[in-house]
């Protein structure tokens, strides 16, 4: 008999916010955002502009092969909102099948593949959502490029880890992926 598959985060353990990016579902429910997909703000944090309709994927290695996935961006339009703040960028994306992408790291599958999670129902009904926070105050951009829609970063965490993160958007929004970029400091600058 083979053992479901546990969300992540399902079991109540505390949110990871020591490190600069980190991703979740069922944990960030009433913590991270509402049962509507609403943010949920921190002390002192206010909210700078959000954004319907993006996506996120995060790596946890600035390789492009064979790198940990943080986030799994999705290539078809999902219900999502972008929450641009003063201390966090989160993604907050509908759960909205049974199916979830599972990254792999093996040398015969180095794509993510498609599995069948099992409790998707049940996280749904619990109004559960993926999410994804970026803390722009604890990283460094170290190399951007911006082109018809999506913002590549190279992102450094204080502690010297690398992150990859894309930013998705509608190429018609011009003003999205400056207001993203402008979020974290450059290279070199001192805070």
């Amino acid at each position: 008999m083979r053992r479901p598959i546990r969300l992540s985060g399902s079991d109540g353990r505390p949110l990871p916010r020591d490190r600069g990016v980190y991703a979740g579902d069922l944990d960030g429910l009433n913590r991270v955002y509402t049962e509507t997909s609403r943010l949920i703000p921190e002390s002192g944090e206010t909210t700078i502009q959000v954004f319907l309709g993006f996506d996120v994927g995060a790596f946890a290695t600035w390789r492009p092969v064979f790198s940990k996935h943080i986030f799994s961006a999705y290539t078809k339009p999902r219900k999502t909102r972008l929450n641009v703040t003063t201390h966090r960028i989160v993604l907050v994306r509908e759960i909205d099948g049974p199916r979830r992408s599972i990254p792999s790291c093996s040398l015969k599958d180095s794509w993510p593949r498609t599995v069948w999670k099992s409790g998707w129902g049940k996280s749904k009904a619990q109004h559960g959502h993926y999410y994804c926070v970026i803390r722009p105050p604890e990283l460094t951009l170290a190399h951007s490029s911006a082109r018809r829609g999506t913002l590549f970063a190279k992102l450094l965490g204080e502690d010297g880890s690398k992150y990859a993160v894309f930013f998705h958007t509608d190429p018609a929004d011009p003003q999205a992926i400056p207001l993203i970029k402008r979020q974290f400091r450059p290279i070199g600058s001192r805070m």
